[in-house]
């Protein structure tokens, strides 16, 4: 997506199959991004930074993905642990 003032968010899903013209243009709104503070990106993709350059991914573009947090080995929630974040989030203020 191309950078909009108005928005304070970006989310960008399944990075690892971004074809190379789309690379380039997260490449750029990463680059925005971090000129405007109060400004975030997230991304997402089922494997690690270290991984990207193996696939061939542009190098500038991987060495941004390890900059941030990067949080490896997710497991699914159980149902358990997903009632309880519902439960907090409604509860009454």
């Amino acid at each position: 997506p191309a950078f909009d003032e108005n928005r304070t968010i970006y989310a960008v899903d399944n990075v690892q199959d971004l074809r190379p013209e789309q690379q380039q243009e997260l490449f750029v709104l990463y680059n925005t991004v971090r000129e405007h503070p109060g400004t975030h990106l997230v991304v997402t993709a089922d494997r690690s930074p270290k991984d990207f350059e193996r696939q061939g991914f542009r190098k500038d573009l991987t060495s941004r993905f390890s900059w941030g947090v990067v949080l490896s080995s997710l497991r699914c929630p159980t149902n358990k642990s997903v009632r309880l974040f519902w439960r907090r989030l409604l509860r009454p203020a």
